[in-house]
């Protein structure tokens, strides 16, 4: 039955009709909340995927997630450890001269006791000379060698005449060598020995001072500038100096330092 005009409370049989139609509502209104519900579940899901996918990824190319991955390594049989490293600049049996200028100062006396004292001392001022000193060792690393050596030197002014020699023990280090370029070459040396030096006066075999055996200690600043096959080629500036109870001597030169490498040396490489 169809009303066309305003709604009226149902009474009778159209009470039951109403009734009938408020549970249809009800039923409807709640199928309807249902739906928006599942709707707006699946639309969340739908909408978070891409972002639930791009994270899933970036796990699986992680670091820890790349490392899980990586099959574990072979047990080491321990032929790894007599692999042979390299070296690009010093290695193996060393050979090495130094030859240069030198500028001496030199004080003593004779050594004989009873002429220990200022009456008897000499002093030579300054003499220009020649200083030189082979070197025999091993390099160890391309920055670690240790050698043995013989060095004599001379040096004389118009009044006095020097000569001294002796041995000498030392090393030779590249304290910067992984810092690259031209640090690679540059190093240090310090050699400490033993030896004998006299003073005289020029022309004549009159003993003036006497050192006896006196000890000896050099420090050197040196550039590998170049390599001439397995030798190696630059310039050397030292400090030495010798004492014994009469005698004492300061030295400083500037020499041209070739060294000699057994151990065949890898390409070299320049890095910053």
């Amino acid at each position: 039955m169809r009303h066309s005009g305003p709604l009226k409370p149902f009474v009778g049989r159209d009470h039951r009709n109403g009734a009938f139609a408020l549970a249809n509502f009800h039923l409807t209104h709640r199928t309807y909340s249902k739906i928006c519900t599942r709707g707006f579940v699946v639309g969340a899901l739908l909408a978070t995927w891409p972002l639930r996918s791009h994270a899933q990824t970036n796990l699986a190319k992680s670091p820890e997630a790349t490392a899980a991955s990586k099959p574990a390594p072979p047990p080491s049989t321990g032929d790894d450890i007599n692999a042979v490293v390299p070296v690009t600049r010093r290695g193996g049996f060393a050979l090495g001269l130094l030859v240069g200028p030198a500028v001496v100062s030199a004080r003593g006396t004779p050594t004989t006791y009873s002429k220990r004292n200022e009456a008897n001392e000499v002093s030579s001022g300054a003499l220009g000379g020649f200083t030189t000193t082979l070197l025999v060792g091993g390099a160890l690393t391309d920055w670690f060698s240790f050698q043995l050596g013989f060095q004599s030197s001379s040096a004389a002014n118009e009044r006095l005449q020097m000569s001294a020699g002796g041995f000498l023990v030392g090393v030779e280090v590249w304290p910067l060598f992984a810092r690259g370029g031209l640090w690679r070459d540059v190093g240090l040396g310090a050699h400490f020995g033993s030896g004998g030096a006299t003073l005289q006066p020029k022309g004549s075999d009159e003993k003036l001072a006497d050192s006896g055996a006196f000890s000896q200690a050099r420090l050197s600043v040196f550039w590998d500038a170049t390599r001439l096959w397995k030798i190696n080629l630059g310039p050397a500036v030292a400090y030495e100096f010798i004492a014994s109870p009469t005698y004492t001597q300061h030295v400083g030169f500037l020499a041209l330092r070739a060294m000699f490498y057994g151990m065949p040396l890898a390409p070299r490489t320049r890095l910053c």
